[in-house]
């Protein structure tokens, strides 16, 4: 049998990009980590996009919360986005791994909102049973914060390759 692993993503490119076994639009940053990382696993692994955690453009950060708080999928393994971990549940029948691509903390803003967003952030960080960032820098900075099982993504990957 093989191990269901539920990827938690809010970009509706990552989700149809990984249907379509490509990149089907313009995107860049975090959301092409996320689509190579899914789409690695799937080589592996029974991976499919929970669709559930996916925002709608027309849908607000709060209607996003109110939909997704207690979205815990069936799964071994639910791999959870920044914005999944954030608003999400944690599953306690999976393992949970958040994948980390950078936290724009000082750039994010100072609103009140902000300021929430960053302390459940930190908060749920602590809850997972993994923590994977996309660097070294990223990797040091949770650890200073508290955050525990952290490792880096170019790590794995260099550790894969050789």
């Amino acid at each position: 049998m093989s191990t269901n692993v539920v990827w938690q993503t809010k970009s509706p490119v990552v989700l149809e990009s990984f249907k379509q076994k490509k990149i089907t639009s313009i995107i860049k940053g975090g959301k092409v980590y996320s689509f190579q990382a899914a789409m690695a696993l799937a080589m592996k692994y029974n991976v499919i996009i929970d669709e559930n955690a996916i925002k709608h453009d027309n849908q607000t950060i709060l209607k996003y919360f109110l939909k997704h708080r207690a979205n815990t999928p069936k799964a071994d393994v639910t791999v959870k986005e920044i914005y999944p971990v954030v608003v999400g549940a944690v599953n306690k029948k999976s393992k949970n791994v958040a994948l980390i691509h950078h936290i724009d903390q000082v750039h994010g803003g100072q609103s009140f909102g902000h300021k929430v967003f960053f302390m459940e952030l930190f908060r749920k960080l602590l809850k997972m049973d993994l923590v994977i960032t996309v660097s070294e820098f990223w990797k040091d900075y949770l650890g200073k914060k508290g955050v525990k099982m952290l490792k880096s993504f170019t790590i794995l990957l260099f550790q894969k390759i050789t």
